[in-house]
């Protein structure tokens, strides 16, 4: 039986360039305190306040003296003279805009409003990312509310993307500060009468990468390990990597986590390595020091991206293949799955295991240290040096129903089921 843990969750991916670990950043968009007012809207389009900032929670509003109505007739509400009269009008789920709007802002059924362009225009542009690897030439971000929004300068259709920047028709530069993005939900309804979230290969269904690395080189018997947030598998945590790996290569790709072991009805003690080798081009799967053979060999002539994926229930799926075109699913359907650990392990007589989540560091008294979210990537001695062209880690969104207001979420599922000899896993 599928018990609640004892102890929370982390994500690792396998191999061995103990250099210093890649750390995670903190997000630009999450000042400590609130940022001063910033002149950047001038009432445009009509009607726009002309003072807004990014609060300390990471959400926008426009400067206000009772807290219902943008203040625009004000030279400098920065001075202490302003400062102790503001009472700011707020953007977002957890303050709703006070009637008669009640909205939030950022999603809503209307052309424009000034918290969702506040907030692009604000936002560092490195919190754009862009999304040509999974298939759309696009740069995406999240808003404060946790929707998806691209990067447009009419918020109707999103701009192209050239060398991780937005760029216009004729492949000019777009400034960032002329932002008006197309937010998934209410708002893409408005403006094409569906939410795109609910539209089979859109750009709205795409995961969040939530960690992205590339141009690293990894030295035979080295490990490249990058740190990572925390998953669980109900958040379907995936790793897509690129390289340049030549035929005769070989590395290791795993992905650490916690996982169920049915022979004890209890979850493991330690999180183990869980991943794929290539070696000369066969795959094999990987758990902590033990290697199962598959029957799957990948052509010689081009270099191969290879992906784990954790379903919604636990089963980890590897696929091998290419990445790119126009379908979001990009390198996470049945016809690129070549195993299911499940499957390999039944295969060679090994107890069926179910991954929870990723490890972490005790959270109170009663947990157990259990580590650090991780990937890590390994080339045995002896082997080419391998250089990882994109590495990307990916997880599924949980976004408000229609209008973005209320409680009620619901997960934005990308890939397929995982299938392997003719069988499902989900």
């Amino acid at each position: 039986m599928h018990r609640k843990p004892r102890f929370p969750l982390a994500l690792l991916l396998g191999g061995a360039l103990i250099a210093s670990p890649v750390q995670a950043t903190s997000d630009p968009t999450q000042p400590v305190t609130p940022n001063p007012w910033t002149r950047v809207l001038d009432g445009d389009p009509p009607g726009y306040p002309t003072w807004v900032r990014r609060e300390a929670d990471g959400h926008i509003s426009c400067f206000s003296v009772d807290g219902v109505h943008c203040q625009r007739d004000v030279s400098n509400p920065n001075t202490p003279e302003w400062a102790s009269l503001a009472k700011p009008l707020y953007c977002g789920q957890a303050r709703l805009l006070p009637s008669p709007w009640r909205i939030t802002g950022y999603n809503d059924e209307r052309k424009n409003h000034w918290c969702r362009t506040a907030d692009a225009v604000l936002r560092d542009p490195s919190t754009w990312m862009d999304y040509t690897a999974l298939g759309h030439t696009k740069l995406l971000a999240e808003t404060p509310d946790g929707d998806l929004m691209c990067f447009s300068t009419d918020d109707t259709t999103c701009s192209e993307v050239r060398d991780g920047k937005p760029v216009d028709a004729d492949g000019a530069a777009i400034d960032y500060a002329s932002a008006r993005p197309l937010v998934c939900g209410a708002h893409y309804r408005k403006m094409h009468l569906d939410t795109g979230y609910d539209t089979n290969k859109h750009w709205c269904n795409l995961p969040r990468i939530i960690k992205r690395e590339t141009g690293k080189i990894v030295q035979p018997n080295e490990r490249l390990i990058v740190d990572i947030p925390y998953w669980t598998s109900e958040e379907q945590p995936a790793v897509i990597l690129k390289t340049d790996l030549v035929p005769e290569g070989s590395l290791r790709v795993a992905l650490s986590a916690v996982y169920f072991d049915a022979r004890h009805d209890d979850y493991a003690d330690k999180p183990d390595n869980w991943g794929l080798r290539i070696a000369d081009r066969k795959l094999s799967a990987t758990l902590g020091p033990q290697e199962f053979e598959t029957t799957w060999w990948l052509p010689g002539d081009s270099s191969p991206v290879l992906a784990l994926s954790v379903t919604h229930y636990g089963r980890m799926c590897f696929f091998a293949g290419s990445i790119g075109g126009n379908d979001p699913r990009f390198i996470f359907s049945p016809s690129r799955a070549f195993a299911s650990f499940e499957d390999v392990a039944r295969r060679h007589n090994e107890p069926l295991f179910r991954i929870d989540h990723a490890p972490r560091n005790a959270q109170n008294v009663e947990e157990r240290v259990m580590g650090k979210p991780q990937v890590e990537i390994e080339v045995p001695s002896g082997r080419p040096a391998v250089e990882v062209k994109e590495l990307l880690v990916l997880k599924a969104p949980r976004v408000r129903h229609d209008n973005g207001a209320g409680d009620d979420l619901r997960w934005i599922t990308y890939p397929e089921n995982c299938r392997y000899y003719g069988r499902y896993y989900y």
